[in-house]
């Protein structure tokens, strides 16, 4: 994930992805999501357990900590993928 240029004083905390099975959305879930924190630069990372060459819907969650120290969220930010082999 490319971090956007933040304000003066806020840092990235981390950056969380999910993975959910892309599917007819009235059906049930044809797998549990899958989730995975990052929370070193460069905040990428592989998320282990997908069905090979299955589609997925990915998001990636992002966190920053502001100067008085709360945390803010960015929006999500979300693709549609083919899990590897």
């Amino acid at each position: 994930m490319t971090i956007p240029s933040l304000p003066s004083g806020w840092s990235v905390r981390s950056v969380v992805y999910c993975a959910i099975r892309q599917q007819d959305p009235h059906d049930p879930l044809l797998s549990n999501p899958v989730a995975l924190e990052v929370d070193q630069a460069p905040y990428s990372g592989t998320i282990g357990g997908l069905e090979a060459g299955a589609g997925y819907v990915v998001a990636a969650f992002p966190s920053y900590v502001r100067p008085d120290g709360k945390v803010a969220y960015g929006p999500s930010i979300n693709v549609l993928a083919v899990a590897g082999g």
